[in-house]
């Protein structure tokens, strides 16, 4: 028994997430097909332009590890353009372009933003609210991005991924953030709400910092329900314990007669 408490141990303490996928697909979120852009287009400002022209358009996708259920993301669409100069693109972001999506999970609200520093660098920051302020959590800064490649942290807490747009193809600003982190920030349950993005120039890298260019949706917020719950112990983890498990299971049942749950056996395992 001791053997099996130090393996499993190690497994949720030795960074399972990391070999589980770390950068999910995402897809339109239903009651994002509207935005609030309130400036003229065929001007460099284009490049904070979330896109609802037919309202068939959708300015926010989601996504979730299924699988493993370790991560979600968010990603804004940036609308395209014909010339080059106005549309979004990596190598002509100017410092304080900032994008932000907004969301809540359980009784806690966050916003995760990017904040461009010049052309190709900037910093994605995870914040939660405490007391009604803003409160930074984990940042990652990058000095020489590249569009369509995926940063993140070393501990994986938080990625991003800035891509160009074209003339024919959005562009977009993608963040991925772990469940677990969530967790252990307070998040819980299965359901995300209040979620909305902006977009903003000459922002300092706080929420809502700036001239806001852009809101998705144009008013209020949107639900998304997640089809594992903000987890206390990475999916991954618990896979890989099956063995483990199972031979708890049975010295349990020659003991008792009778076994707990899968997880209260897992969580009594990672307990001692």
């Amino acid at each position: 028994m001791a053997l099996a408490l130090l393996s499993l141990a190690s497994l949720v303490s030795g960074g399972v997430w990391r070999a589980l996928a770390w950068n999910p697909p995402t897809g339109d979120l239903s009651g994002t097909d509207s935005s609030s852009k309130s400036y003229g287009d065929n001007d460099f400002r284009n490049r904070f332009d979330i896109p609802n022209a037919t309202k068939t358009i959708y300015g926010l996708q989601v996504g979730e590890d299924f699988g493993d259920t370790d991560s979600i993301a968010f990603l804004i669409k940036l609308d395209v353009s014909k010339d080059p100069r106005f549309r979004f693109a990596v190598g002509r972001m100017r410092a304080g372009d900032q994008y932000e999506v907004y969301f809540t999970i359980g009784d806690v609200s966050f916003c995760i933003l990017f904040r461009a520093s010049g052309p190709r660098a900037g910093t994605a920051t995870l914040y939660k609210q405490v007391n009604g302020s803003w409160s930074s959590q984990v940042s990652l800064t990058v000095s020489n991005i590249e569009s369509g490649e995926h940063y993140c942290t070393e501990d994986y807490k938080i990625g991003f991924t800035l891509t160009d747009a074209t003339e024919s193809v959005y562009g977009s600003v993608k963040f991925v953030i772990s469940k677990q982190y969530l967790y252990d920030l307070g998040a819980r349950g299965n359901l995300v709400t209040g979620i909305y993005a902006t977009t903003r120039s000459r922002g300092y890298g706080l929420p809502g910092s700036g001239t806001e260019m852009d809101r998705c949706p144009a008013t209020g917020s949107v639900s998304w329900k997640l089809e594992g719950d903000i987890p206390d112990l990475p999916l991954g983890a618990l896979l890989l314990a099956l063995p483990l498990i199972a031979l708890y299971a049975y010295l349990r049942r020659s003991r008792r007669g009778s076994t707990c749950d899968f997880k209260a056996n897992l969580r009594q395992l990672a307990k001692g």
